[in-house]
């Protein structure tokens, strides 16, 4: 009986608006935590991560910035708003020695669930194509092996659901928003003839998770408005997790999409989520793909360079829906920087000077804006600098940051704002820089990090984000179809819709391809996504432009060059 307690104990506290989730990597990072004494229970994602549960005795202020930025989850959203034949696709299918249309492999969808009703993923006797289902968000059912929280619902769950006259009142899980089941489509959903519809992968089965909403705490300290989904980057590391352990399970491939983002942090791939799946990543049989992300046109990044004891000031128009925001700057170490903040009206807050843990909080006669400034001199994992600036109460208009040059040497900074769906459309850098704008995970290292272009006029697409990364590592990888995609808008009608997540579904599809020919097929049976990325910038197009580069990457992904490539090789 203790077990189950502790078990419904721990369930309990990841689901409690009053109980505090924390990422550590070690238990000797737990000292950064507040009130960490009082831990309620552990969740194993591997055996480097793990989340720590712990009481919220206080509000989370901007002091956990000087300890414990790292662990505390960052909030993501999505990232979207005749595609095949233009990757190589229907080319490659064309091959008569080939039936490469996903069979034997599995497809991992992380988001906002899928609505396993759908035709587009059943079989022609009408059971699923879905292997399992984990919902996070459904309390009642039994949890995974192994994870302490949320619903799993397997095949033979859901083909009786799907027998029944009403199959919610059998296995609840819904996709409310519908992005899941279009991302879903899109990688691997059924030959519709009659709908002129095929997904890249339609004989792949699918495994499936659909995220529960992020704490409200956590929006608060983000500063994210009730409306725009936002998720928790632990239940993200938590979900691929699971869709790995499904896969070891049942002996087969998986490609695993991530089409959701971040902008908060230093945009170099260095996250404990990026950590996390840069573990995974080389794994015989794994293959991830993720978004770039919708950042590119949004005018939420600045960046430039400050000479040594010099100051400089950067323009932020705060729009009159915008009550409340967060904001990052960044610097690589040894490069150091402070700031003072002047008000619409002219008030001059100021300079905070540059020391370690400062968190100060700063207040207007004129306005009714109160502004905390936190210096994390040097990050725990990177070394960088990290100025967190939180606005409550957030007056419209134009405000301006002076950033001062500390260093002795180095002049560069960077600074973000959160992605496009956090924030007011009216609130934005008036110097924007649209570079540097790829969203976490699509900073990772060992992940497939797809940019989204329009395959009908051979254009990036506008919202795209580009690269590259903090250190200039070369992001995104390539880019595929992303703008105007056809899928399922509801279970009878079909739309289209654009984003680098749709571009990151085309491109974890031809994954699911590879893994087929590769894997299941055993043509390289040791197949991960190091190779199959590497395949694909080897059979990538690449029209007249130079390569790589900070919007394409090294170019177009083409399925048929790629697996041509590929053939060669063996």
């Amino acid at each position: 009986m203790a077990d189950i307690n502790e078990t419904n104990r721990c369930r309990d506290a990841i689901y409690s608006e009053e109980v505090a989730d924390y990422i550590i990597e070690n238990t000797a990072s737990l000292s950064n935590i507040d009130n960490s004494q009082n831990l309620i229970c552990t969740q194993e994602i591997t055996g480097k991560f793990q989340m720590v549960y712990i009481p919220i005795t206080q509000p989370i202020t901007t002091r956990v910035i000087t300890n414990s930025y790292r662990n505390l989850p960052k909030l993501y959203g999505l990232m979207d708003t005749a595609s095949l034949e233009d990757m190589g696709v229907y080319r490659l299918r064309r091959l008569p020695y080939l039936e490469l249309y996903g069979g034997g492999t599995l497809v991992g969808v992380i988001d906002t669930g899928i609505d396993y009703t759908n035709p587009l993923f059943l079989n022609t006797d009408n059971t699923s194509r879905i292997a399992a289902l984990w919902d996070q968000s459904v309390r009642q059912g039994p949890a995974p092996s192994g994870l302490s929280y949320g619903t799993e619902y397997l095949k033979e769950d859901l083909n009786r659901a799907l027998a029944s006259e009403n199959p919610l009142e059998v296995v609840p899980s819904t996709d409310e928003d519908g992005h899941g089941t279009y991302i879903s489509a899109v990688i691997g959903g059924n030959i519709d003839e009659k709908n002129d519809f095929s997904g890249v992968a339609p004989r792949a089965e699918f495994v499936v998770v659909k995220l529960k909403p992020a704490k409200q705490y956590l929006r608060d300290f983000y500063k994210v408005p009730n409306g725009p989904i936002a998720y928790q980057d632990n239940d993200i590391m938590l979900g691929v997790e699971y869709l790995r352990r499904k896969a070891i399970e049942l002996g087969r491939p998986i490609a695993i999409c991530i089409g959701l983002g971040t902008s908060s942090g230093d945009h170099d791939g260095d996250a404990n989520i990026s950590n996390y799946l840069n573990s995974i990543a080389n794994q015989t049989g794994v293959c991830i793909c993720t978004a770039a992300g919708n950042e590119g046109n949004t005018g939420h990044h600045n960046s430039g360079n400050v000479d040594i004891g010099e100051y400089k000031d950067i323009e932020l128009k705060a729009g009159e829906k915008q009550t409340g925001l967060t904001l990052e700057l960044w610097s690589i170490t040894p490069t150091f920087f402070s700031v003072a903040i002047i008000s619409p009206s002219g008030e001059v807050a100021e300079r905070i000077p540059a020391r370690q843990g400062t968190d100060a909080e700063v207040t207007f006669v004129l306005e009714p804006t109160t502004i905390h400034v936190t210096y994390a001199l040097s990050d725990t994992a990177t070394g960088n600098e990290l100025i967190f600036i939180q606005f409550d109460n957030l007056s419209p208009g134009i405000w301006k940051l002076r950033v001062y040059n500390d260093s002795n040497i180095g002049t560069r900074y960077n600074m973000w704002l959160p992605i496009s769906q956090f924030v007011d459309q009216d609130t934005f850098f008036l110097e924007p820089d649209p570079f540097t704008t790829l969203v976490e995970t699509g900073t990772t290292s060992r992940v497939i990090s797809t940019a989204a272009y329009d395959n009908k006029g051979n254009s990036i697409y506008i919202a795209s984000s580009r690269g590259y990364t903090l250190s200039n590592q070369i992001k995104p990888d390539l880019a595929a179809p992303g703008v105007n995609i056809y899928g399922p808008v509801s279970r009878l009608a079909f739309g289209e819709k654009s984003g680098s997540s749709i571009a990151a579904a085309n491109a974890t599809g031809v994954a699911a391809l590879f893994l087929q020919w590769g894997i299941v097929e055993n043509k390289r049976p040791v197949m991960n996504t190091s190779e199959i990325k590497s395949l694909f910038i080897s059979g990538a197009d690449r029209r007249a432009r130079e390569y790589p580069n900070q919007e394409w990457g090294y170019g177009e992904l083409n399925a048929y060059n790629a697996f041509e490539g590929a053939r060669k090789s063996i």
